[in-house]
């Protein structure tokens, strides 16, 4: 089986037509996300200004259309994760969906350089963090999970104290 698949017979065979509708649709998806941007819905850890300017202008001069073009193209880098956006140019060997810790400044104390919080996500932060909580209280101190769930834990609160300024 791992042949087959690595040889990539698994992959749905599609005319060229419907992938192109397909990919498409994906890159105006995220250009109407991107226009997000340009609210007060994101805020950086690190201020207004840290919300790249070269993005918010981009933003600014194109319409739907054009943004889904250039994101097609590389042009505009935003990516949806479990606090907000992230803004990396590469991919990011943390993630931002399975774990925030990276993201949120749970290891380190400062939050990413490139993450965006958002806002709407409070609700859903907040419920997350109860649960956590609760399940930091029934591990042993010292453990490689409990110390996993309180970077956790700090990045959380590192995103409520950030979208609470």
């Amino acid at each position: 089986m791992s042949r087959y698949y690595g040889r990539g017979r698994g992959r749905l065979r599609i005319n060229e037509v419907a992938t192109k509708v397909v990919i498409t649709s994906m890159y105006e998806v995220r250009a109407e996300e991107a226009k997000g941007l340009q609210s007060d819905r994101y805020v950086s850890p690190l201020g207004f200004e840290r919300i790249r300017e070269d993005v918010v202008d981009l933003i600014a001069k194109k319409d739907a259309k054009a943004l889904a073009k250039a994101g097609g193209n590389g042009q505009v880098f935003f990516r949806l994760i479990r606090l907000g956006a992230c803004t990396s140019q590469s991919d990011c060997q943390y993630g931002g969906i399975e774990s925030v810790a990276h993201c949120g400044g749970g290891e380190t104390g400062k939050p990413c350089s490139e993450v965006l919080f958002d806002r709407e996500k409070e609700v859903s932060i907040t419920e997350e963090l109860q649960e956590l909580e609760l399940e930091i209280s029934t591990l042993p101190p010292g453990t490689p999970r409990h110390k996993a769930l309180a970077h956790e834990r700090t990045a959380l609160e590192n995103y409520l104290n950030v979208i609470a300024e």
